[in-house]
């Protein structure tokens, strides 16, 4: 499992040049394509492994971005090397804008939280909000976005919290502790630790889990929906599973809902008939299913915002099952053994540690051993694998990035065999050389 702090400014991720600054999605899904390569090339040994893109709350917009980037590079071959995309997941996340916003309401008024009087008045001014957010995706004028964004939530989810001002938004049924109304302390602990810092390369960076001058740079990105780039993929295979605790207020699982039903794929017309299904762990209701083909959506019970704080054992099952194509509704002797034995426990707990020096020296050791097996296969892969479907998108590309395309095929495989031994540490920004001292070193 890969954890990556993006965009540039996020956790240990940064950057030198202020021209590396993101403040879009089509950024996003560049910066972590070339990462990607990166991160192949100093690990060649799970190179074959089926990868999948997961986020939560504003991975809504990332997830789709960074899958479609990867998707796309796969499709026209313009990548050192296919990599193996096989799905994606987003948890409680916001993806289209103009379909979740409208769910504020009644999905407050569904738990309580407000009157049918203030609900109507919510509803009489959505109209104005959608139009926003609708132009906001069409034309993506920074300033025009950023002002929907103020009227979305001026009409809607600020009234809510007018209503409600102590309410916990990620989780309706507790009280918010500190800024995030998560206790994320575990993690800021872990990751400021002096040899965690060590084993990471990082420096003397300190790691926080917010950055509000990164924020900023989105609020022209957040009304614009991204639930569009999802069908190509779910037609091609994909595996797609949206999931959400229904405790969440800001990206609730009736908005999520909502988008998935109006995606337009080539099965969506028996997408409405696909009724909810429960699925059960060690016995006890976790949630609801719809799964059809490629495509899930999962409502799991009793959590909020974080599924994998709130209900790490459902969270568990749910994504070992996901990343191995079997349905949640499989019967429980599918499990792995292992798996089994710790969803039985009480209360399992993730055990985290650095790692130790001599485990350290083993792996590079089988790196460089499945170096050169690794660079014969992606040298081989370019004239068949890496380019088998390239035809999908050709029709539809400008004759000079078919050129373009054209010759980089030619001398890909030497800049695979020359930089065969960089290593992540040597990601480059956009402009300029080698970020010094880069987190992933």
């Amino acid at each position: 499992m890969i954890f990556v702090d993006q965009p540039i400014g996020t956790g240990f991720s940064y950057s030198n040049d202020g021209r590396d600054r993101v403040f879009d999605e089509e950024l996003v899904g560049k910066d972590m394509l070339d990462f990607m390569y990166e991160f192949y090339r100093a690990h060649p040994e799970v190179a074959e492994n089926p990868f999948y893109v997961t986020g939560e709350s504003y991975a809504g917009h990332y997830v789709p971005a960074v899958s479609s980037a990867i998707y796309r590079a796969n499709e026209l071959g313009t990548g050192p090397m296919t990599i193996p995309l096989a799905g994606l997941a987003i948890g409680n996340g916001m993806t289209n804008p103009t379909l979740q916003f409208p769910a504020y309401a009644d999905y407050a008024l569904e738990n309580k939280l407000i009157s049918q009087g203030l609900h109507d008045s919510i509803e009489w001014w959505m109209p104005l909000c959608q139009w926003g957010a609708e132009f906001c995706d069409t034309h993506q004028w920074r300033f025009a976005c950023i002002i929907a964004l103020e009227i979305c939530q001026m009409t809607s989810f600020e009234r809510i919290l007018g209503a409600n001002p102590d309410i916990n938004v990620y989780d309706i049924t507790k009280k918010c502790d500190g800024p995030l109304c998560y206790d994320m302390s575990a993690a800021d602990d872990f990751l400021n630790r002096p040899e965690v810092r060590k084993e990471l390369g990082v420096g003397n960076r300190e790691w926080s889990e917010c950055d509000m001058g990164v924020n900023g740079d989105f609020m022209g990105d957040w009304l614009r929906s991204y639930d569009g780039l999802l069908p190509a993929m779910l037609e091609d295979g994909i595996r797609v599973m949206i999931y959400a605790g229904d405790l969440d207020l800001i990206c609730n699982w009736v908005g999520n809902q909502r988008w998935v039903d109006a995606l337009q794929w080539e099965r969506s017309g028996e997408w409405p008939a696909v009724t909810p299904v429960e699925w059960e762990v060690t016995g006890a209701k976790a949630g609801t299913v719809r799964e059809l083909g490629p495509l899930s959506f999962v409502r799991v019970y009793q959590a909020g915002h974080m599924v994998p704080m709130d209900q790490p054992q459902h969270a568990l099952a749910m994504l070992w099952r996901f990343t191995r194509n079997q349905s949640l509704t499989a019967p429980p002797a599918q499990l792995d053994p292992r798996l089994q034995l710790r969803l039985a426990a009480p209360h399992p707990q993730l055990q985290t540690q650095v790692p130790q020096l001599h485990k350290e020296q083993a792996a590079k050791q089988q790196q460089s051993a499945a170096k050169q097996s690794f660079v014969k296969k992606v040298v081989e892969a370019e004239g068949s694998v890496g380019r088998k479907r390239q035809d999908t998108y050709r029709r539809d590309k400008p004759q000079d990035a078919q050129q373009s395309e054209e010759v980089r095929q030619g001398v890909v495989a030497v800049d695979v065999v020359d930089g065969q031994e960089a290593g992540v540490q040597s990601v480059l920004g956009r402009h300029g050389g080698p970020q010094a001292g880069a987190a992933m070193e």
